[in-house]
């Protein structure tokens, strides 16, 4: 008795729409695309976990492109709430249910479910939980609402997946976002430059200064297009990525102000979290979460009980401090240059 072996060619619906990354998601999520769309099975509860700027709510979108009504051409409508929007169950049933999953073919998408209040996260569980035949049923004040993932669609992302029950994400196909590669992110930067041209040498500095994050690259590209323009730029060199990050305050990195002045004060030595969150003025807990772990990413210190400057944070320090004092530089020599203009003007007009 011999045994065959097909091999299906998923087609990739999710990357003929130009999304980039997350190879292994993306294919796991183009088989349950094509199941759908050739009518074999309807598309489970999808929740997409991840931190911010990765993709998700993009990722989103392009799953719901890709689910299309009976014509096989058109998308099915593609509703999107935050989940901090989502007040009550009330709410949830007048503006969601009634509105749109029990009228017609959608996909809803409910980004920061997390957000949404505990009472209102445990009473939809239900709707995430379809029979094999694609039927759900929840209930309130005696009321009835029966609903049909051959119909509708659920999509839910967060970026605090400790906010929800393991019975909630149990019910879900879940996809853990993860990081990106360098090649990626080019891709991405690439994709939005609108005809400036970013040499081999720049790349990694603009990646690098995105925090290796999608859409902290989108971000940098579009002020690097505004700067461009404004100054007539086509190519972006290292003289020219200089100048654009004087003219933006885009730091080596792309370290923010409060991560600037944590290596100030730690390259004067030693320090504790305590001290270091007195002098930044903020919670022991933000330092640890929004700069610490950034600058250990990049090995920028070290934590063995106190906090120390790495050699590597030592030398992005001191590119950092060269680039204030040449915007400091430049201030001074436009206020130079106005001081002058000011006193040319009261001249003439005695």
């Amino acid at each position: 008795m011999s045994c065959k072996i097909l091999i299906l060619n998923i087609m990739n619906y999710i990357q003929n729409l130009g999304y980039i990354g997350q190879k292994e998601h993306v294919g796991r999520l183009n088989n349950y695309i094509h199941a759908e769309r050739s009518k074999k099975h309807f598309l489970p509860p999808i929740a997409l976990f991840g931190p911010r700027g990765f993709g998700k709510t993009e990722l989103a979108k392009s799953i719901g492109a890709c689910l299309l009504l009976n014509d096989g051409l058109t998308p099915k409508d593609f509703i999107e709430i935050q989940g901090s929007g989502v007040k009550s169950k009330r709410w949830f049933i007048d503006n969601i249910i009634i509105r749109h999953l029990n009228v017609g073919p959608c996909t809803l998408f409910i980004d920061e479910v997390h957000d949404m209040p505990i009472a209102v996260k445990n009473w939809i569980m239900p709707l995430l939980y379809p029979n094999r035949e694609g039927v759900v049923e929840i209930s309130d004040d005696n009321q009835d609402y029966i609903l049909n993932y051959n119909q509708i669609s659920i999509i839910i992302a967060t970026t605090d997946s400790h906010r929800l029950s393991q019975a909630f994400v149990s019910r879900c196909q879940r996809f853990d976002l993860g990081p990106y590669e360098y090649e990626e992110l080019a891709q991405i930067a690439k994709r939005g430059l609108d005809g400036i041209c970013i040499t081999d040498e720049v790349m990694p500095h603009l990646v690098k200064c995105g925090r290796n994050t999608p859409r902290m690259i989108v971000n940098l590209i579009n002020n690097l297009r505004i700067w461009s323009s404004n100054n007539d730029v086509e190519v972006i060199n290292l003289s020219a990525w200089k100048d654009f990050g004087i003219a933006f305050g885009v730091k080596p990195l792309g370290v923010t102000r409060n991560e600037v002045e944590y290596l100030k004060y730690l390259s004067q030595s030693r320090r504790t979290l305590t001290m270091l969150a007195s002098k930044l003025k903020l919670d022991p807990s933000t330092v640890r979460e929004d700069i610490e772990s950034y600058l250990i990413d990049e090995d920028l210190i070290v934590i063995d009980g106190e906090r120390s400057i790495t050699t590597k944070g030592q030398v992005v320090l001191q590119d950092i401090l060269a680039q204030e004092a040449l915007i400091l530089e430049k201030k001074n020599q436009e206020l130079i240059i106005t001081t002058e203009n000011t006193l040319t003007n009261e001249i003439a007009v005695e």
